[in-house]
């Protein structure tokens, strides 16, 4: 229940913050919806499957430039470590 506290938490901080630079031509817009969308199908069902491709939405995020800011990236990586490998769901 936490850990979908978290993700909740989370994927609404990055839709009011996650309309970043895209100087690097990254579609900031489509990454930061494939996140929500990420997010919301692990919220609706814990699998590791689901996880895995949160975590890789969330990196994909993370390695794009699109976040606006320091905070953003810490969130974001400190969701990457709370989700771990994904096993122990």
């Amino acid at each position: 229940m936490k850990k979908l506290m978290y993700v909740a938490l989370f994927a609404t901080t990055l839709g009011f913050t996650a309309c970043g630079s895209d100087d690097d031509g990254a579609d900031c817009i489509a990454l930061t919806n494939q996140v929500a969308d990420a997010a919301s199908n692990f919220i609706d069902d814990s699998s590791t499957a689901n996880c895995n491709a949160y975590k890789t939405a969330l990196q994909s995020f993370l390695d794009s430039g699109c976040s606006p800011d320091q905070e953003t990236e810490d969130s974001i990586r400190t969701q990457l470590t709370t989700l771990g490998d994904c096993t122990a769901l």
